[in-house]
């Protein structure tokens, strides 16, 4: 593992650029039917955010190891990945990258996000899920973007923090009062998951056919974490992140939203036992 770190800036430059082409590719897409603009922003999806991947791996040094089962190409899944930092999706793209789905990335984040100069409005013609926070909004966005994914015949893979938040040691307080207040497993390696979000967005996906698979990433850091944008400015990027990936068959989840509630927080248990155990040894 290359000990050598280097301090990136992200934004100004980069941003500008970014903020051209995905501006200039929206209004040339828009003139053309749906099938052109998906090809078109599919192409600009992977022009814009395969930098992203190199910056992390060859100019950082940084060292993806990835365990369990691969993500396939031709599979419409969904995603969930533990929330250990603010930063985690930023590190999966050299996976996503190398397993060529990058222009099938789709990622469910706080809507702030949006209006970061040049990435943001990229999310946003690459489709990416923006959440306000407020159910009954959230419920009718995310009901019209993923009957829009299938409508497209596309195959996205949809990277979801079921947490709702990055891991810290303030969210790690609330998610334990929540879980004695619940009756719930009290966590030290991961927060408890907001299952609402998780089950509408998997029971949608269903009934209109657009899902085949759940994959289960478990993020893990071995040496040091970075939790916020400013640290990995002035520190650069960690030496190694460790994702290990589990498939689920959409047949093997229930239907019942309950029950399906039930199945998360199970698999969040499991999480939770595979990061003790990692982070023992």
């Amino acid at each position: 593992i290359p000990d050598s770190r280097v301090e990136v800036p992200f934004g100004n430059l980069s941003s500008i650029v970014m903020s051209s082409i995905v501006t200039d590719c929206w209004v040339l897409a828009t003139n053309f039917n749906k099938n052109v603009y998906t090809a078109i922003t599919r192409i600009v999806q992977h022009l814009v955010f395969s930098p992203y991947s190199t910056l992390v791996l060859n100019y950082a040094g940084m060292k993806v190891v990835v365990t369990g089962d691969a993500i396939q190409r031709h599979e419409k899944t969904m995603v969930l990945m533990n929330h250990r930092t603010r930063l985690d999706w930023l590190y999966f793209f050299p996976y996503v990258f190398h397993a060529r789905i990058l222009n099938r990335q789709k990622i469910a984040l706080k809507s702030m996000l949006k209006w970061i100069p040049g990435l943001g409005w990229a999310m946003q013609v690459a489709g990416y899920i923006f959440l306000d926070r407020q159910w009954e909004a959230d419920q009718v966005h995310i009901s019209n973007i993923l009957s829009y994914f299938v409508e497209l015949e596309s195959k996205p893979n949809i990277l979801f923090f079921a947490e709702g938040t990055d891991f810290n040691e303030g969210s790690k307080k609330r998610s334990k009062e929540y879980a004695r207040k619940s009756g719930l497993t009290e966590f030290e390696y991961v927060l408890q998951p907001r299952t609402t979000g998780f089950t509408y967005f998997v029971n949608h996906l269903r009934n209109i056919s657009g899902i085949h698979a759940v994959h289960d990433v478990t993020i893990a850091y071995p040496y040091e974490i970075l939790h916020n944008e400013l640290e990995l400015i002035k520190a650069g990027a960690p030496r190694a992140v460790h994702f290990h990936i589990k498939r689920y068959s959409i047949s093997e989840l229930p239907e019942d939203q309950d029950e399906l509630g039930k199945w998360c927080q199970n698999l969040w248990a499991e999480k939770e036992a595979l990061l003790k155990e990692y982070y023992s040894e």
